[in-house]
């Protein structure tokens, strides 16, 4: 766990002993974890309350997820369906604030919108008329009004209206329903989504503009359209020109891995991306990320292209 955790707070998401977060830990259930908990606004994951394991032979897995007392409304914190709990508000780079670290990083954001969409479909089920939560609803509700009188939550600092099952059953799909309203939106696509969670990324095209040329034809890509890595030739030409002099150097890395280090002349670099490093045909979508580095090496900008 040290080396993942010193993974996802590095800025590039590698370890000091040299391994990527996604070759310590499996990139899908960290993104499936954190959606879980960011749909659920469930509070208490933030700092506690989350779990991992190891496997022989394995990359480290999330879960089980558990703890979901505050969560989706049901606390005075949790309220608003309309906010970020988990991901955002630059809650990074403080190792008790997990997601924040994880989502920090564009190629990781890329997998949770992907992730997002893809169950997207069953959660309106779920939270529809005659849904899966109005089935389980229905077959709480003789013991669940039962248990409100006998055991009745009153009103606290926690909790500033009492509670009863009817009220919770009502409320509790109305908030989700106003969740994922709220979080459609923010998903709307990945630059929707890096902007959105006000972490400490920022996209810079400005001072550095990533196009990708036809495999060395004349014609070139819409840089500002979304997925044109997988939409023209297996082993796309980047074209990057940078705004800023004191960039001598950019760093590359090609769905989050390490691809290369390149020299920037007369404000300009251009490089090829294998084929073999793109993942499309896997089901996933494919990023090139750059971090632009002075004489010193020090971070001047970052960009990436889908």
């Amino acid at each position: 766990w040290n080396e993942f955790e010193a993974a996802y707070m590095s800025e590039d998401g590698y370890s000091p002993e040299g391994r990527h977060m996604s070759e310590i830990a499996e990139p899908d259930d960290m993104v499936g974890y954190w959606l879980t908990m960011e749909i659920t606004a469930n509070l208490d994951s933030v700092t506690h309350s989350r779990y991992s394991y190891l496997d022989v032979g394995y990359r480290l897995r999330m879960g089980p997820v558990w703890d979901f007392d505050f969560s989706a409304g049901c606390a005075y914190n949790v309220k608003d369906p309309e906010k970020w709990y988990l991901g955002g508000l630059g809650k990074v780079c403080v190792s008790k604030y997990l997601f924040g670290n994880w989502v920090n990083d564009p190629w990781l954001c890329l997998r949770a919108w992907e992730k997002y969409w893809q169950m997207r479909e069953a959660i309106g089920k779920a939270i529809a008329e005659d849904g899966t939560l109005d089935g389980y609803a229905a077959y709480l509700r003789e013991s669940g009004v039962v248990n409100s009188m006998l055991w009745p939550i009153p009103q606290s600092d926690v909790q500033p209206t009492p509670l009863n099952f009817l009220d919770d059953e009502s409320y509790l799909k109305s908030y989700m329903m106003s969740r994922m309203t709220w979080l459609d939106a923010q998903f709307a696509n990945l630059d929707v989504l890096v902007k959105s969670l006000k972490n400490l990324y920022v996209k810079d095209d400005t001072v550095l503009s990533i196009s990708l040329g036809n495999g060395g034809d004349a014609g070139e890509t819409d840089a500002a359209t979304d997925f044109a890595l997988n939409r023209g030739e297996k082993a796309p030409q980047v074209k990057v020109t940078v705004a800023n002099d004191v960039i001598v150097k950019l760093h590359a890395y090609v769905n989050g891995l390490k691809y290369g280090i390149y020299d920037v002349a007369d404000g300009k670099c251009e490089f090829t991306v294998s084929a073999d490093k793109l993942v499309a045909e896997r089901g996933h979508r494919d990023m090139v990320s750059l971090i632009a580095k002075d004489a010193d090496g020090k971070t001047v900008a970052r960009n990436y292209l889908t």
